[in-house]
């Protein structure tokens, strides 16, 4: 029985995906030179300091911090004025821009350690405005480590890197999971941003770790690992992933070895027969299991109309072959499967 047509991950807006990753901005916009730890600081350069703070624009911003660095280029006030620079950059809605804007802050701000600061924004920019090239070209993974809170960018590069592949693009597939398995480490590590808050990294952490585990099993998929596929798709499972396609994947590899066992079980004789049989039987169960799983996920959900409109009659064909034709205690496995209900 044969999957006619798989659908194994979302269709992207990349623009939106930057936003929805991100765990937090770059930096405060505090006012230089106020604030308990507020670092001292003659009367000019505070002066000169005011005029980036009240800039009318992130460009403006960004001029005159060009020349307070010029002038005052061991400022105290520096790492502040980077960080406000850096802040009004990610605000900034057109991802063309935000790239343009992060590539001109690297003329001022110059040393690699005030780089890796604005880095994660810059790369995130540019897979939004579709530069990829530039965009891993810039997140290099033997780079990555030394960049500041570089999770949000790290998620993105492995999404991105599925859909690519997905789209029969491989080109950014390798690079794209070791990317993602960094992102696993520092979610695995719990290694949470400063900025962020403890619930607020339990939340992000639940829903995207097992998000990160599936587009790296959708990436071993499409390049013929289906051993490395199905490792991760049963990560991403155990963590209750919330994602339909990663139990529409899960199927669909165990739906592959049910096809290889049922082939076997055709050219055996005997005993063996008798085995492979039952082999394939429970593995066609697995399939079953993980196709209702994947119902009820998206059951009241607009987004994944088309995929329950292609799998429910996929699901009772397989689940009628299991049980002598009969549906019956089909919609209760179903039912097992479904989000609880949520309180308004």
């Amino acid at each position: 029985m044969k999957l006619r047509a798989l659908i194994f991950g979302r269709a992207l807006a990349l623009s939106a995906l930057c936003a929805a990753v991100s765990v937090g901005v770059v930096a405060a916009q505090g006012q230089p030179g106020k604030g308990a730890a507020a670092p001292q600081a003659p009367e000019a350069e505070m002066k000169a300091a005011q005029t980036v703070q009240n800039a009318p624009d992130t460009n403006a911003a960004i001029v005159a911090a060009d020349a307070f660095v010029k002038k005052y280029p061991k400022s105290t006030l520096r790492p502040q004025l980077l960080r406000l620079v850096a802040g009004r950059i990610e605000e900034e809605r057109d991802a063309a821009q935000r790239a343009t804007l992060s590539e001109n802050f690297f003329k001022t701000f110059n040393s690699p350690a005030e780089a890796n600061i604005i880095k994660p924004v810059l790369v995130q920019s540019y897979v939004a405005a579709k530069r990829l090239d530039d965009a891993y070209r810039v997140a290099d993974p033997s780079a990555v480590d030394q960049f500041e809170d570089p999770l949000a960018m790290l998620i993105t590069l492995t999404m991105t890197g599925a859909q690519e592949g997905q789209q029969k693009n491989t080109k950014y597939v390798q690079q794209s999971q070791q990317l993602g398995m960094k992102a696993i480490e520092i979610l695995e590590a719990d290694r949470k941003p400063a900025d962020t808050d403890a619930a607020a990294w339990g939340e992000y952490k639940a829903k995207w770790l097992p998000l990160v585990y599936h587009y790296l099993a959708v990436m071993s998929y499409t390049t013929g690992n289906s051993a490395d596929a199905k490792a991760k798709i049963e990560k991403a499972a155990a963590l209750n992933s919330t994602d339909p396609f990663t139990y529409l994947l899960r199927g669909r590899i165990a739906d592959e070895e049910y096809e290889q066992l049922a082939n076997q079980h055709k050219a055996a004789s005997g005993a063996a027969k008798d085995e492979l049989l039952k082999k394939a039987l429970a593995q066609m169960d697995m399939v079953v299991d993980a196709y209702a799983h994947a119902v009820a996920l998206t059951e009241g959900d607009a987004r994944y109309e088309q995929l329950r409109a292609q799998l429910m009659p996929l699901l009772e064909n397989y689940y009628k072959f299991l049980n002598k034709g009969s549906t019956d205690g089909m919609k209760k496995l179903i039912d097992k499967y479904k989000k609880p209900a949520t309180t308004p």
